[in-house]
């Protein structure tokens, strides 16, 4: 095999890869051990008691922190991995944007929360005991918790709507579908980048709308070859998430509060 050249001609030549699903899991255990660690430190410093704390009891600051500790793992790592073993995250994973990712995925992400998911839990909430609580309370008691000034509103936002969405897709239709697809091909790849999304969310209620919207995401990857697309389905999709439990949340009495 011929190795990589450093020329100026020849500085877009194929570079073969060496990260793979390896630096995937390495990637998962720093982003969730960083996570707890975060989260510990928050619980200490307030004072908080060590048991059954759950997030929303957390300050926003301490939130935010545990958040940054999730992407560690699932945006430092798939970085680092592909420019140290790799082409590079632009080249290997496909990070990058087109003008038009601002339009149509931004839209079909939306279509998907607003439309798609409430059908899909319409034969759901039909035949089992489960309502619409089951599925929304959490993230409604989060936003109540987290969002009630307007300064607080704007990093809530920004931590749901941008952060998540790009660490997110970084890691999961970057690093882990790639990773699959090199070694057992594109469908095998969408199948287990989709399953791993879904369950290591760790929401059973919300795993039927995390599959279907997973599968989406990993078929704009696969067929753009480009990340900016599903980073813009995330973006509408949780955007238009956080615009429901803001107008939801009675926190805000329906007002905002702004």
């Amino acid at each position: 095999m011929a190795e990589p050249s450093t020329t100026d001609s020849d500085s877009d030549a194929e570079v073969v890869p060496r990260w793979g699903f390896g630096d995937a899991l390495m990637g998962f255990a720093l982003a969730h051990v960083a996570s707890t660690l975060a989260f510990a430190v928050v619980v200490a410093i307030e004072s908080m008691p060590s048991e059954d704390v759950e997030v929303a009891d957390l300050p926003l600051w301490g939130f935010a922190l545990a958040q940054c500790g999730l992407w560690l793992g699932f945006f430092v790592v798939p970085l680092l991995a592909t420019r140290v073993k790799g082409g590079g995250a632009r080249r290997d994973l496909g990070l990058s944007f087109r003008r038009a990712d601002l339009g149509w995925p931004l839209a079909l992400g939306v279509a998907l929360q607003a439309v798609l998911v409430p059908l899909l839990y319409v034969p759901i909430f039909r035949f089992t005991s489960l309502g619409d609580d089951d599925v929304s309370g959490a993230a409604r008691d989060l936003t109540g918790a987290f969002a009630d000034t307007p300064a607080k509103i704007v990093l809530f936002t920004l931590l749901i709507t941008v952060g998540a969405p790009v660490a997110e897709e970084v890691f999961f239709r970057g690093l882990v579908l790639r990773s699959i697809e090199r070694r057992l091909g594109a469908g095998w790849a969408l199948i287990g980048s989709t399953v791993l999304f879904g369950l290591t969310h760790f929401q059973g209620i919300q795993l039927p709308a995390l599959l279907v919207f997973g599968g989406v995401a990993g078929v704009l990857a696969l067929r753009t070859g480009r990340l900016g697309p599903s980073i813009l389905l995330h973006v509408g999709f949780n955007a238009w998430t956080v615009v429901q439990l803001l107008v939801l949340s009675p926190t805000f009495d329906g007002t905002l509060n702004l």
